[in-house]
């Protein structure tokens, strides 16, 4: 989004509640619009325009930018399949990644296959919606939670997963994390040197830093 967009968007703000801004000084005001554009400059500007004006049609007080994210959030979860859905996914994955891998032996070198075992597990890993990548951060994370399930336990694991999944969703609201975001479990240890990964345009991440998700954008150097 660019600079000017957000710029007017603030505009907006001040012209319908300028109670809320009369005594900003043109500094903190210059703040305000560059704390914006901080949060919005890597996000689509027709849908952040979109959703503030949606924010702003019953609101009482000047519109926030937990407003924006919050309903782009919604819209985009909206669209998002059902827990049954992902449970199912997730379930298939687990099955079709088993084939590659021994509790003995590891990750099985499959003889005349072009690719490893855990090259086969890792792309049908990839090929999972992001919020169940969140949820489980590698091929051999999510058999793990496939070998627990039982026909005895089979109902309690359900509703774990829904919840899990639920909490996900929430966390993304509250932090103002977009959906369209991909996870980066391998992100997790911000010590100044990041290990890179496969990237063609710059790609939006959402990375853990102890227990909180932030937003970041990344590009190939």
């Amino acid at each position: 989004m660019e600079r000017d967009a957000v710029k007017k968007l603030l505009m907006i703000n001040l012209s319908i509640f300028p109670q809320f801004y009369n005594k900003l000084s043109d500094r903190e005001l210059t703040l305000q619009i560059n704390v914006w554009y901080d949060l919005f400059k890597d996000s689509d500007g027709s849908q952040v325009e979109a959703a503030f004006r949606q924010a702003l049609a019953n609101a009482q007080y000047p519109v926030k930018p937990a407003d924006v994210f919050a309903i782009i959030n919604a819209r985009a979860q909206a669209n998002l399949p059902t827990a049954d859905e992902l449970f199912a996914f997730a379930e298939n994955a687990a099955k079709k990644i088993s084939q590659f891998y021994s509790r003995e032996r590891g990750w099985e070198q499959i003889w005349g296959a072009t690719k490893s075992g855990y090259q086969s597990a890792l792309e049908i890993y990839q090929g999972l919606p992001a919020i169940l990548r969140e949820w489980r951060h590698s091929p051999i994370d999510l058999l793990r939670w496939w070998w627990t399930i039982t026909d005895d336990n089979e109902s309690y694991i359900r509703r774990e997963f829904e919840q899990a999944i639920k909490d996900l969703l929430n966390r993304r609201v509250t932090l103002g994390i977009e959906f369209g975001a991909e996870f980066h479990p391998e992100f997790e240890k911000m010590t100044g040197c990041m290990k890179p990964i496969e990237l063609g345009e710059p790609k939006k991440v959402a990375i853990k830093i102890g227990n909180q998700l932030k937003q970041i954008t990344i590009k190939k150097e």
